[in-house]
């Protein structure tokens, strides 16, 4: 990125490359949400299948996505300092949300005939 560069130019570009640095914290932030990006890739892909039915696939896939959550939000939590992080935020308002549509989905009678039980 500097390479080539002389004076102002080389200045400029160096500024360039500060906002473009990452952290060791940031990295491993970033790493942690790719780990939790991951199950939610997995649920989707599992979810979009047309060969079977994928309804009694549910209520397991979003508990996958739950203990997922919960060991980020445990993580997150085990390794700040101070106040709550974004990341801590963000897993709550997720465990939050998939807790509104676990019970939505165990009140349906269609899980229950479903999954046969």
């Amino acid at each position: 990125m500097t390479e080539g560069k002389t004076g102002k130019k080389l200045d400029e570009a160096r500024k360039q490359q500060g906002k473009l640095y990452m952290s060791y914290p940031e990295w491993d932030l970033i790493s942690q949400l790719c780990d939790v990006l991951e199950v939610f890739q997995v649920a989707i892909l599992d979810l979009s299948r047309s060969d079977i039915p994928t309804l009694p696939m549910v209520l397991p896939l979003y508990k996958q996505v739950e203990v997922k959550l919960e060991q980020a939000l445990k993580s997150a939590q085990e390794s700040a300092i101070g106040s709550m992080s974004i990341s801590q935020k963000a897993y709550k308002a997720a465990l939050n949300k998939l807790a509104k549509y676990i019970a939505a989905a165990c009140e349906s009678p269609l899980h229950l005939i479903a999954t046969g039980k």
